[in-house]
């Protein structure tokens, strides 16, 4: 596939997921759905890695009349995920890619009550590489390796 936005930018979609929320074991939302409002009032760490604060969920719980509570931010989830072990906050990781890394740090899964756009995860390279031998395998490496993070366990049947 090309990307008409990047000339020459070719752009192969490798998995979609969604967003949900992530607490430590023991918080009040733990466990359960919460109500919107309950969840909008929950301390956010928010993961950003150019800064931006607010994204399609701000959107959405603005329709609701309802904002989120930015506590902290930092520029991966990884690092969200580790603060949230760590505090009362709640974090943000994708159901599927990040999956191992929440079920290591022991951190609970919760809903996000709201219609959000999936995310894709997509590989892309400038159009010199495609017959490079050694880019083509990197990227069938990366294909692979997106391959066994998507055929994992469903999240939802872990909840």
């Amino acid at each position: 596939m090309i990307d008409a936005a990047v000339p020459d930018t070719r752009v192969e979609p490798l998995l979609e997921d969604r967003f949900a929320s992530v607490v430590r074991p023991g918080r009040p939302l733990a466990g359960r759905t919460p109500t919107i409002a309950e969840w909008a009032s929950a301390a956010h760490i928010v993961n950003t890695r150019r800064g931006r604060l607010t994204g399609p969920m701000d959107a959405r719980l603005a329709e609701a009349g309802l904002g989120r509570r930015p506590a902290a931010t930092v520029p991966t989830v990884a690092a969200a995920l580790l603060v949230v072990r760590g505090s009362g906050l709640m974090g943000f990781a994708a159901e599927r890619l990040h999956r191992p890394l929440v079920e290591d740090l022991g951190l609970v899964w919760v809903p996000i009550p709201l219609e959000l756009p999936p995310l894709v995860l997509s590989l892309a390279w400038h159009a010199r590489y495609d017959a490079d031998p050694a880019h083509a395998w990197l990227r069938e490496c990366v294909r692979a390796a997106v391959h066994d993070v998507a055929t994992g366990p469903a999240v939802g049947s872990a909840r």
